[in-house]
């Protein structure tokens, strides 16, 4: 399911939800548009493979807020994002 979704008070489109996915991932243009210091990224990196056993380039993680809904409805939380250096068709993976 793809969706759009608000992270860090940014509106963010081109979500893929997907449940199969054990991390959330932001990519790392993304994550610089949000305009976020990088103080707050944490720089200890694990080392994650792909669905097809490929290393993928991790530049960080960090805590965002991320808004579910409309103004009326909306559901906010912090989600820990893996910010990941790559292509990719999403802006944001949420497992």
């Amino acid at each position: 399911m793809i969706i759009r979704v608000e992270i860090a008070d940014f509106d963010v489109g081109r979500v893929l939800i997907d449940t199969g996915s054990s991390v959330n991932m932001i990519f790392v243009d993304v994550f610089g548009e949000l305009g976020i210091n990088d103080n707050h990224v944490n720089r200890q990196l694990m080392p994650l493979l792909s669905f097809c056993g490929d290393l993928v380039q991790l530049v960080g993680s960090v805590s965002l807020p991320i808004a579910f809904g409309v103004a009326s409805r909306k559901t906010m939380i912090y989600n820990q994002f893996l910010i990941v250096d790559c292509l990719t068709a999403y802006n944001v993976i949420i497992g």
